[in-house]
């Protein structure tokens, strides 16, 4: 990939998104689990494979993209949630889905886009 190239983004029929250049972040899987009444954890696996890896942002560089990873690493970024107005079950998810994020940031890897969006050959007629 050469210097100051712009990233492509192509969107195909099915409304996935085909990227040409440019830096993925990635977030391994994560699941919360209770031990007991009052302590919930968030286990996440880093060392599984990466097609279980969900997909995030992509940057143009992979030094934009490994500030944005250390940011969210150091507390740059707001992982409460408001839950005023919601039922007890939106809350609980709200705050998991809070807790997950948070803790997906911690083992998030910048890979490059090729790897996650190879480029095919065109259809021939």
């Amino acid at each position: 990939m050469s210097v100051g190239r712009p990233t492509v983004v192509r969107r195909a029929h099915a409304g996935a998104v085909m990227l040409l250049g440019g830096w993925v972040v990635m977030f391994p899987p994560c699941v919360d689990s209770v031990h007991d009444e009052n302590r919930v954890r968030t286990k996440c696996y880093p060392a599984a494979p990466f097609a279980r890896w969900k997909v995030g942002r992509t940057y143009e560089t992979e030094q934009t993209c490994n500030d944005i990873v250390a940011r969210a690493r150091d507390g740059d970024g707001c992982w409460n949630r408001d839950t005023k107005g919601m039922s007890a079950a939106e809350a609980a998810k709200a705050v998991s889905d809070a807790r997950i994020e948070s803790a997906q940031w911690m083992d998030a890897r910048c890979v490059p886009a090729q790897h996650i969006y190879p480029a095919t050959k065109p259809a021939t007629k």
